[in-house]
């Protein structure tokens, strides 16, 4: 419960203290739990090293126990974390593993998940709408066999597990980067009409799609529609503060909200709106350069253990290679030694049988 709310620290030591009491008594399944649990705290407080530590540690244990869900999870949250420390190299990695282990478990609504994700890496990391519709058409198919748009076993809070409004969404994103707005519309809409306005968890949820729809209408020159959703996502944004799932989320949207909500005022002129946006939207810009920079830091310091853990690696092989080389090289010595010796032996022996037979004959 404290995870939802400020006292992240608070659930960090009950999380903690958790874990000492299930290792003590090597229950897995809990232990596995917990570390999830506190990966997924790591994550909401963007400390990619302990989410990425608890991660692993998590789905190590929930393989050991034959889960096949919970591990998929744990892979899509560590995607995630790799994707928000911009260390992007094995995030195709994990969700391929996420994928094959969604298969096994066998419920069709979930194999959506890792799809979807591919789908977001390709077009918001990659910046190739074209490779993320392929992923998104595919998740849209097997939500489409499902009777649910809810995922049975959800990564994260994410659309409240409501894949189906999370995948037409991104689509709709790829179709305004591919610039056919009227698609873009038509899915964005879809995905507001499917989220459950009385679910807190899924009305926040909104504030995303509103700012893509008032980009396409800016887009398209409707200014005035595209104010009245800017206006609507603001009125909501104070709710959605309270619920992201993510620091960085606040302040990304806040900051997107803001600006546009400033330039469009600015359009028609309403000067002190204009300024009053701007002004907040210098906060949050602020803050989001504040989280970059830190995550810049952070991606530097893993690189740089990752790094020195290498070289370690590469010094530790160069001295067994070296112990070996000695062990040879003695053992080498040792041969030529007994050798030399059974030799030496040899000859005394063959001296003293000469010695011996010219004693006889004289």
């Amino acid at each position: 419960a404290y995870s939802y709310t400020e006292r992240k620290d608070s659930a960090i030591i009950l999380l903690q203290a958790a874990e000492n009491i299930f290792h003590k008594l090597n229950d897995k399944k809990k232990l596995a739990t917990t570390y999830a649990n506190l990966a997924f705290v790591g994550f909401i407080i963007a400390d990619e090293g302990m989410s990425s530590e608890y991660f692993v540690n998590s789905i190590d244990l929930f393989k050991e126990t034959g889960e096949y869900a919970k591990p998929a999870i744990m892979l899509e949250r560590l995607s995630q974390t790799r994707r928000q420390s911009q260390l992007t190299s094995s995030v195709l990695r994990y969700l391929t593993s996420a994928l094959n282990l969604r298969k096994k478990a066998g419920i069709t609504i979930d194999i959506a998940s890792p799809l979807i994700y591919m789908g977001e890496y390709y077009l918001y990391d990659q910046g190739n709408p074209d490779s993320s519709l392929y992923y998104c058409h595919l998740a849209q198919e097997y939500v489409l066999k499902s009777n649910t748009k809810y995922l049975v076993h959800r990564s994260d809070k994410h659309y409240n597990g409501n894949i189906h409004a999370w995948t037409m969404q991104v689509m709709g994103d790829c179709y305004k980067e591919l610039r056919q707005f009227n698609k873009a519309l038509e899915s964005l809409g879809s995905a507001e009409r499917l989220l459950d306005k009385n679910n807190p968890y899924e009305r926040c949820f909104i504030i995303p799609l509103k700012i893509s729809i008032t980009e396409v209408y800016i887009e398209i020159e409707e200014y005035g529609l595209a104010l009245q959703e800017a206006d609507h996502g603001l009125v909501l944004f104070n709710e959605y503060e309270k619920l992201t799932m993510g620091i960085d989320e606040k302040w990304t949207y806040g900051s997107k909200l803001y600006k546009i909500a400033s330039d469009l005022n600015l359009k028609f002129g309403e000067y002190k709106n204009a300024f009053n946006h701007f002004v907040q939207y210098s906060i949050f810009q602020d803050s989001l350069q504040t989280f970059y920079n830190d995550q810049v830091r952070l991606k530097f310091h893993i690189e740089s253990r990752s790094l020195e853990k290498e070289n370690e690696n590469k010094i530790l092989k160069k001295n067994l290679a070296i112990q070996e080389l000695r062990q040879e090289k003695q053992s080498l010595t040792n041969l030529l030694l007994l050798s030399g010796i059974g030799l030496l032996l040899i000859v005394l022996a063959f001296v003293y049988y000469q010695f011996r037979f010219c004693l006889l004959y004289t």
